[in-house]
């Protein structure tokens, strides 16, 4: 009995401990369930994290990507205005220049067609000089021999007015004298 009853109380303290080694295997196992749980959550926010932070530098990246793109767009659209600007002021310089030349040249042709008009007016002035010259000579000629004939005429007739004076003086003194009577003959 004495052994009836060690065996049992030996199968007690083995029921017992084999309880407590199991209850202590279920513990730890609980334990490591736990710790694993917490492990996994762990490692699942930190995935979570690791995706949020991923989609975030991808965020960022579209983001830098897009304002790349349109400062890209503003600076393509600034060079462009800046080459339409400069075609402008290329085109306004090039229509200054013709114009200035247009302007040039038709200053040229009008100064030389005012050199041609006055080499034409002194011409036709000098014809006329030479003209009135030639006439001016003419006349000089024509009034020289007018002159020459007049002196000629007035000669004749300077002398035959002082011979009528004359014959009048001795006339005059034949009447004084009483020797001319005159109206004697009638």
């Amino acid at each position: 009995r004495q052994m009836a009853e060690e065996r049992r109380q030996s199968y007690a303290f083995r029921n017992a401990e084999g309880r407590r080694i199991r209850e202590e295997e279920d513990q730890g196992r609980a334990e490591e369930v736990a710790a694993e749980s917490d492990s996994i959550q762990l490692k699942l926010a930190a995935e979570r994290d690791a995706d949020d932070y991923r989609r975030q530098m991808a965020e960022e990246r579209r983001q830098s990507y897009a304002y790349r793109n349109e400062e890209g767009r503003r600076q393509r659209e600034e060079e462009e205005q800046q080459r339409i600007d400069q075609v402008i002021d290329e085109s306004e310089s090039i229509q200054l220049k013709l114009a200035a030349e247009r302007d040039a040249d038709a200053y040229r042709r009008q100064m030389a067609a005012r050199k041609r008009a006055s080499l034409q007016y002194r011409n036709k002035e000098g014809r006329i000089h030479r003209m009135v010259e030639a006439n001016q000579r003419s006349g000089e000629l024509n009034q020289r021999h007018v002159d020459s004939k007049l002196r000629s005429v007035d000669a004749a007739s300077i002398e035959l007015a002082r011979q009528k004076e004359k014959a009048q003086r001795a006339l005059f003194e034949l009447e004084h004298q009483g020797r001319l009577k005159p109206f004697g003959f009638l």
